[in-house]
């Protein structure tokens, strides 16, 4: 009788997270309105300038998986890669979101020049977003970046280790 009724659940579970998942809401592409090939220039006080280019853009839409509680959640994220050359720093944005309106967005900098990891957060949970988002950690320290994101823009400001760059107007 045990091993039927775990045969009827063990089905249930297989036929119930089936059904397609949701696309990646366009509302949170607003945040990173980027595609490949697209330059972003920036500079800071010391006249320094950093120019990315967005090498790759990848969407993985609405897979399903069984978290802990065993219950179906769809996920989908959203992540750029840039990179900016001669500097040798690499900037990656990744937004997450599930079906049950939950989203983040993290972003990480890689500075090969000195071996630096910079890293930023916004936890944005079900609140309802405003128009700037600003993505930093809750770790004091000058290893830990900052990045402005605001929408329809894309990113604004950003630190490099103690450096604040601004996007560049043209």
């Amino acid at each position: 009788m045990k091993k039927l009724f775990f045969l009827i659940i063990s089905i249930n579970l297989f036929y119930a997270c089936s059904e397609r998942c949701e696309s990646f809401p366009e509302k949170y592409k607003e945040y990173t309105p980027y595609e490949k090939g697209d330059v972003v220039r920036f500079e800071n006080t010391k006249g320094k300038n950093i120019t990315f280019e967005v090498m790759d853009m990848n969407v993985r839409e609405g897979n399903k998986r069984i978290p802990w509680n065993c219950k179906c959640v769809c996920e989908s994220d959203l992540s750029y890669n840039m990179y900016s050359s001669p500097n040798n720093i690499t900037l990656q944005i990744t937004s997450d979101y599930t079906e049950n309106k939950y989203w983040s967005i993290s972003s990480k900098v890689y500075d090969s020049s000195d071996g630096r990891t910079y890293y930023a957060f916004y936890d944005c949970g079900t609140a309802q977003l405003s128009d700037t988002l600003i993505l930093s950690s809750s770790k004091k320290s000058n290893e830990i970046g900052t990045i402005k994101l605001v929408r329809g823009v894309g990113l604004v400001n950003l630190f490099i280790g103690d450096e604040e760059y601004t996007l560049k107007k043209e």
